[in-house]
C-alpha cells in the first residue's frame, strides 16, 4: 500500500485523539505497519515498541524489542486489514509479555474477512460509522477476555465508492470489483463532487500571492490588514488559535496561559491543556471566540480580554454569522461586539448591500474597535451548502484524499470581497479564492498539509491543540509548518 506517511500517521494521531485513547507504547505489526508506527510514536510522544515474527539468534533473542513495563497498555498500528490473521499474532505476542491491549488503529480495512475469522475465535465484529472524516469507520473486536477496537481511516467501500464518483471506474468495474471481492453490498452511493477540477499546480492563482509580506501590507486597503501583516511579521506566526469554551473564566485563563502569562492557581491540575499552553504566546497572532456561546458573558470578560490583547499583542476575532440589518443590531447589541472585536464571520448569502454598506457604518467608524471581516467562502464540513453553484464550489473531500484536486467555483463570494476591500480584509476557505495578494485567507486545521500546500495565510488551529496531550509541540508544530509554508511563496 503506497500512502503519504505524514498524511496516514496525521490521520492515524486524529483517531487517537478523537478516541480519547490512553495508551503507555505503540506498536506497528509486521513489517509494513512499522514506517507508520514509528511516525505515530514520534507525534504521540510515546516509545515504540518493535514486535520481531522470529526471534534472533543472537543478543537479547528477544521477539519484543523496547521499553516497557508489565502491565503497560498499548496500542497497535497496521497498515492494511485483511482477514485480521496478523492482529491476533500480535496481541497473543504482546499478552504473553503481559502487556494490555485493547485498541488497534488501521489505515485500510479490505474487508475481506476479519469479521468471520475472528469470530471463528470468539471475536464479534461490530461496525458503525464516525462522521468526522468522510470515509473513517470505526471497528469493535469483542470476546470474553478480549476487547480490542479498531479504527480504519479507508475501508474498501470508501475507496470504491470515490473512484466511481470521480470517473476513474465506470459502473460496470464497480460491480466487477465488489464481486470479485465478495463484499456484503451489491453498488455504492456515489458522492456529490464537482466534475470541474484541476490540479492545484495549474491553478494561477498559486502563482499570484508570491509578494513579500512587507510590500502585501502596503497593498492593504483594508486597515486591518496592514496591522495583522504587521504583527505577522513582528512574531514570526501566522496562527489563530480557536477556544470553543463555554464559560468566561476558562476563556481568560486560557488566554493568559497562552500568551505566556502565571497560569492561575485555580485552573485544575488534570486540564493538561491549560498547564501545557502557558508559554504559547510568541506562536499566536489571533484568537478566536464565540460570545453567543460563552454563558456568563459580560462586559467585565471583554474588558479583561481586551486589556489582554493589548498586552500581549493579538487579534480578537469573533465568530459569527448574521444578514441585513441584523448585522448592525448584533454587532451594536446586548454583546457590544463592535467593541471589542478587531474582526468578526460573515457568511455572502446576504448579498452586496448587506456587506459594504452595512458593515462601513462600523469597520470605519473609529468609535468601535471592529476593524474588517471575513467573508465565509468555504467551509470543510461535509454536505455544507457554501458547496452549492453560485456561493462556492468545495472540494473538501477530494482535497483530503488526494490533496491535488480542488474546485474552483468561488466567484461570487470571491467578487464580493473584492468590490469592498475597505471592510472585508479576508476570507474564511479551504482553498484560495482571490489572486489580491493583500487579501488575507484564513483556512481551519482539519488537515494541517493541505493547509500548507494551499499556501493559504493564516491557520486556524483549535483542537489539534487544545485537546491534544501535548499543546505545546502541537502548537510549535503548527507554527514551524505555517510559517514554513508562507515564507516559502515570499
Amino acid at each position: 500500500m503506497t500512502l503519504k506517511p505524514d498524511l496516514a500517521s496525521d490521520g492515524i494521531k486524529y483517531l487517537i485523539q478523537e478516541t480519547d485513547t490512553c495508551f503507555d507504547g505503540i506498536v506497528g505489526v509486521p513489517y509494513a505497519a512499522l514506517p507508520y508506527a514509528t511516525l505515530v510514536s514520534f507525534r504521540c510522544k510515546k516509545p515504540l515498541i518493535i514486535i520481531r515474527k522470529e526471534a534472533k539468534t543472537y543478543g537479547t533473542k528477544k521477539l519484543i524489542e523496547g521499553v516497557y513495563d508489565k502491565g503497560a497498555k498499548v496500542i497497535i498500528i497496521e497498515d492494511v486489514v485483511t482477514t485480521g490473521g496478523s492482529i491476533r499474532e500480535v496481541v497473543s505476542t504482546l499478552r504473553a509479555e503481559s502487556l494490555v491491549v485493547e485498541d488497534v488503529f488501521c489505515i485500510l480495512d479490505r474487508e475481506q474477512g476479519a469479521a468471520a475469522k475472528l469470530k471463528e475465535d470468539g471475536i464479534t465484529l461490530h461496525r458503525y460509522v464516525v462522521s468526522v472524516f468522510p470515509s473513517k469507520k470505526l471497528f469493535l473486536f469483542m470476546k470474553s477476555s478480549f476487547i480490542a477496537f479498531i479504527f480504519s481511516l479507508l475501508n474498501m467501500e470508501a475507496v470504491i465508492c470515490f473512484l466511481r464518483s470521480v470517473g476513474v471506474i465506470n459502473a460496470e468495474t464497480c460491480s466487477d470489483i465488489i464481486a470479485a471481492l465478495n463484499l456484503s453490498y451489491k453498488e455504492v452511493t456515489l458522492l456529490q463532487i464537482s466534475s470541474e477540477m484541476e490540479d492545484l499546480a495549474s491553478l494561477p492563482v498559486q502563482n499570484l500571492a508570491r509578494l513579500p509580506l512587507h510590500e502585501r501590507a502596503k497593498e492593504a486597503v483594508c486597515s486591518l490588514n496592514k496591522k495583522i501583516f504587521s504583527l505577522i511579521l513582528k512574531k514570526n506566526s501566522n496562527l489563530c488559535l480557536a477556544v470553543d469554551y463555554t464559560e468566561a473564566d476558562k476563556i481568560i485563563q486560557l488566554r493568559l496561559a497562552c500568551l505566556g502569562g502565571d497560569c492561575p492557581r485555580i485552573i485544575p491540575t488534570k486540564c493538561l491543556k491549560l498547564q501545557l499552553v502557558e508559554k504559547a504566546g510568541p506562536f499566536v497572532i489571533a484568537i478566536k471566540v464565540h460570545a453567543d456561546a460563552i454563558v456568563d458573558f459580560s462586559k467585565d470578560f471583554t474588558a479583561r480580554l481586551v486589556r489582554l490583547a493589548k498586552d500581549h499583542e493579538f487579534f480578537i476575532f469573533e465568530d459569527r454569522y448574521s444578514k441585513g440589518n441584523t448585522n448592525l443590531l448584533q454587532l451594536k447589541g446586548a454583546l457590544h461586539v463592535a467593541e471589542w472585536a478587531d474582526l468578526v464571520t460573515v457568511y455572502a448569502t446576504q448579498g452586496f448591500e448587506s456587506i459594504g454598506p452595512a458593515f462601513r457604518q462600523v469597520v470605519l467608524d473609529p468609535a468601535y474597535r471592529l476593524s474588517g471581516i471575513l467573508l465565509i467562502a468555504q467551509l470543510s464540513t461535509k454536505g455544507s451548502l457554501t458547496s452549492l453553484p453560485g456561493y462556492t464550489q468545495g472540494g473538501y473531500y477530494v482535497y483530503f484524499i488526494f490533496e491535488a484536486y480542488i474546485t474552483k467555483e468561488s466567484i461570487a463570494v470571491t467578487e464580493m470581497g473584492e468590490a469592498n476591500q475597505d471592510v472585508v480584509c479576508g476570507f474564511i476557505c479551504q482553498a484560495r479564492v482571490s489572486s489580491h495578494p493583500h487579501m488575507l485567507h484564513w483556512t481551519p486545521d482539519l488537515y494541517l498539509q493541505a493547509i500548507i500546500r494551499q499556501q493559504n495565510d493564516i491557520v486556524i488551529v483549535g483542537r489539534g491543540v487544545t485537546s491534544s496531550t501535548s499543546p505545546i509541540q502541537e502548537l510549535t508544530r503548527y507554527r514551524e509548518a505555517g510559517w514554513t509554508a508562507l515564507m516559502a511563496k515570499n
